[in-house]
Parts: structure tokens; sequence; C-alpha cells
């Protein structure tokens, strides 16, 4: 008599990971401070299933980068505007 044992994929989070990644990189141009959450969730995620999180890093580096590009656009730009 043989028995059957359940075998489990030893990745299981990795897909899950790469897709939070990738949404968050959508975000972080989009709406950058959701990317910016988004990609540190991402990173968090990364790290705990033993992966690395220099794509969610750079995710977080690109949503910082364009949200500061657009606090000085408004500072500099929208602010004046709205003031006139």
């Amino acid at each position: 008599m043989t028995t059957a044992t359940a075998t489990r994929p030893t990745n299981t989070g990795s897909a899950g990971v790469t897709t939070l990644g990738i949404v968050s990189l959508v975000f972080a141009i989009l709406l950058p401070l959701i990317g910016l959450i988004l990609g540190s969730i991402a990173g968090i995620r990364a790290r705990a299933a033993g992966g690395s999180d220099r794509f969610a890093n750079g995710v977080m580096f690109l949503a910082a980068v364009i949200m500061i590009g657009e606090l000085i656009f408004l500072a500099g730009w929208g602010l004046p505007q709205l003031l006139n």
C-alpha cells in the first residue's frame, strides 16, 4: 500500500509580491502617495518571502521623486495661480 503525500510549492508568495510591485509602479506614476505605500508593502512582503526588495525600493524612490516634483510644481506655478 502506498500513501500519497501532498507537496507544496516552495515559493508560494512570489507571484503576489511581483504583482504588488507592478501595481505599485503603476500607482507611483499615477498617484505617487499610494505608489509609495504599496511599494513599501511590496518590499516588506519580498523580504518576508526571502527575495530581493530592490524593485520595491526603486518604486518607492520613483514615487518620492514624482511627489517632490509635484510639490515643487504646485508651489511654483499652481499656488500663485490660485492666489491671483
